[in-house]
């Protein structure tokens, strides 16, 4: 899931009463940069349970303001205004579990929180909800609950949730596969420019899914992406110049796109180098890329990493290795990998 802690404005002025002047030298916080006064009037609000001013010092720990940053401490405060109820923090609380920010990761306690949350329609909470039920995560997995909450994120134009429901209608998932209906939510979402979004556009162009065929706007579309920093667009760009899709066959510059994607931890591209270097001989960088993807779940990267120890004559042939990785490129669902190790 795509990480947005997102800062919530700092409305302490607003929020919490300044009024009372004298607070600032009540009780101060060691911690706290001497120069921002009104800070040390926020912190004795938040110690005398304000839920509002609990929030604003959640937000002060985790981005360093006016205070060192502290992901623990900024949960701490957080926690204190969810409990009383503040909508914001029991977001927050959510993404912390979810992403293990200041606190141990819990996909249950996430679930927890973001249903407190998105029941009172915190967009980010209804995002990220729907995404845990997509993915099975401290939820039963249910593809309708999650198609559920994110329109209702999606109504409130979050380019995050609708990109996700361009997922589930692209591959069918909890509703019958419509490209048409992909490319509807793709286009929502990549209007505000979000870069997972412009690459599955660009991927359909490129396919020929839900519209005709064509290689130049799906690079164009790609190159947007990418510019925005998406690796799965990066990995596409090597693909075009491989392919001939679009662009000039060049394998150099198709290798270049493949490390970029690859560095930036995309495993599919890791998959893709992993196989190039196997052709080429260099098993030791070959098996770096492949592991580093098969970490991430990649099953063709397990079942590569299968076939590359089952090698003949190869100075890395090790059947017991080997037929570990097919069983997780199996358990990953990879058919090749089952039928594989039925003839070992």
């Amino acid at each position: 899931m795509k990480t947005r802690i997102i800062l919530t404005v700092l409305s302490a002025t607003v929020m919490v009463s300044l009024s009372h002047a004298g607070c600032a030298k009540s009780k101060q916080n060691p911690n706290i940069d001497p120069r921002d006064p009104g800070m040390f009037v926020i912190f004795n609000k938040a110690e005398h349970g304000n839920a509002s001013a609990q929030s604003v010092m959640g937000n002060a720990y985790l981005f360093g303001i006016s205070v060192a940053q502290d992901e623990v401490r900024a949960a701490e405060w957080y926690k204190k205004a969810a409990d009383q109820g503040d909508v914001p923090s029991q977001s927050k609380m959510g993404e912390f579990y979810d992403q293990g920010i200041g606190v141990p990761q819990d996909y249950a306690k996430a679930a927890m929180w973001y249903q407190k949350a998105a029941v009172e329609d915190d967009v980010t909470a209804q995002e990220g909800l729907g995404t845990l039920y997509r993915l099975g995560r401290g939820v039963p997995q249910d593809y309708g609950k999650a198609l559920e909450w994110y329109r209702k994120a999606a109504e409130q134009d979050d380019s995050v949730a609708q990109y996700n429901i361009g997922l589930l209608y692209e591959y069918g998932q909890g509703v019958p596969q419509d490209y048409n209906e992909a490319l509807k939510w793709y286009q929502k979402a990549a209007a505000q420019d979000d870069d997972l979004a412009l690459a599955k556009l660009g991927e359909l162009y490129r396919d020929g899914h839900g519209v005709p065929r064509d290689y130049a706007k799906a690079f164009a579309l790609f190159q947007k992406a990418e510019k925005q920093g998406s690796a799965a667009a990066a990995y596409d760009i090597g693909l075009a110049y491989e392919n001939k899709q679009g662009v000039k066959r060049d394998e150099d510059t198709a290798l270049a796109w493949y490390k970029k994607a690859a560095e930036a931890g995309y495993a599919p591209a890791q998959t893709k180098l992993g196989t190039i270097y196997w052709g080429w001989q260099d098993l030791d960088t070959a098996i770096a890329y492949l592991e580093s993807a098969a970490a991430q779940g990649d099953d063709v990267a397990a079942y590569t990493l299968g076939l590359i120890y089952l090698e003949e004559h190869s100075t890395r042939r090790d059947v017991h290795i080997a037929a570990n990785w097919l069983r997780k490129a199996a358990s990953m669902g990879n058919i090749d990998a089952q039928k594989k190790l039925k003839k070992l």
